[in-house]
């Protein structure tokens, strides 16, 4: 493996600690930046030309990339754009830089969010970015709170962490940070029932209900709205009770005279509804 090969594993920006733990030294470091095949991006953190731009301006300003739209819209998890990029910081550190100047002091026309990581956290943090657990946290303090707990719901419902690995790291944090992820279960319960009370009305008005996932609407749109768009020509949203009754019986015994029946009816109707 290549220096550039590791420097790409790594995520296109590496700390000279995470090199050394691959078998590189500084000395192949300096080398490949002489090759102009990497940049230095401050002390102890060299770049791939192609590396994430927000990663790379993250690590110059002194920490590293974390928070809504810094990472997590990155990682498919729904975040209010704040228009700022969010820097994970150790509790003591200073000396920060600009993030496009390595040698010019953070300034606040920077437009940067400095999120400082409690003592005793208990995980690891390597690399140029933070866990999606981390991040959540820190976005905790940067968002208003609804916005925060539809981010937790959004990265649960995409499966990039746990409820366990959430807590585990809130433990860490402020008490705000814990009832954010119980807000979320507690919410997500409440809805549940609700949803299903007012499903259970809609079906007696005889109302066509179609439910979704927020997955499946943020991901799978084109699939959803050929559904939706099928349901309407065919006119199914239009449909009486006995219509209804008639289609399940039919999927329920597609081989029978009544479901024939049935079909061939429902084909007029949509035949009617097209025209």
């Amino acid at each position: 493996m290549t220096f550039e090969d590791a420097v790409a594993r790594a995520g296109g920006v590496v700390s000279h600690a995470q090199l050394t733990a691959l078998g590189f030294s500084a000395v192949d470091a300096r080398r490949a930046v002489s090759r102009g095949t990497v940049t230095r991006v401050r002390q102890g953190w060299v770049a791939l030309p192609s590396a994430p731009p927000q990663i790379v301006r993250a690590v110059r300003v002194g920490g590293r990339l974390t928070c809504g739209v810094s990472l997590l819209r990155h990682l498919g998890v729904w975040c209010y754009d704040d228009r700022r990029i969010h820097v994970s910081l150790g509790r003591h550190t200073s000396h920060l830089s600009s993030p496009d100047d390595w040698g010019r002091p953070i300034d606040p026309s920077d437009a940067v969010a400095l999120h400082r990581v409690p003592d005793g956290l208990g995980i690891p943090l390597e690399g140029a970015t933070d866990p999606v657990e981390l991040a959540l946290m820190h976005l905790v303090d940067c968002q208003p709170r609804d916005d925060a707990v539809a981010a937790f719901d959004s990265a649960l419902n995409l499966n990039a962490t746990t409820r366990w690995r959430l807590d585990r790291v809130a433990a860490s944090f402020a008490q705000k940070h814990r009832d954010v992820i119980a807000l979320r279960w507690h919410t997500n319960e409440s809805a549940f029932y609700d949803d299903r009370r007012r499903d259970l009305v809609l079906h007696e008005r005889e109302y066509l209900v179609i439910r979704l996932t927020y997955g499946q609407v943020m991901h799978e749109w084109a699939r959803v709205e050929r559904l939706i768009r099928a349901a309407v020509q065919r006119n199914e949203h239009r449909w009486s009770a006995r219509q209804r009754r008639d289609r399940n019986r039919a999927a329920l015994n597609p081989t029978s005279t009544h479901s024939t029946e049935v079909r061939r009816r429902a084909a007029e109707r949509d035949v009617e509804g097209a025209g």
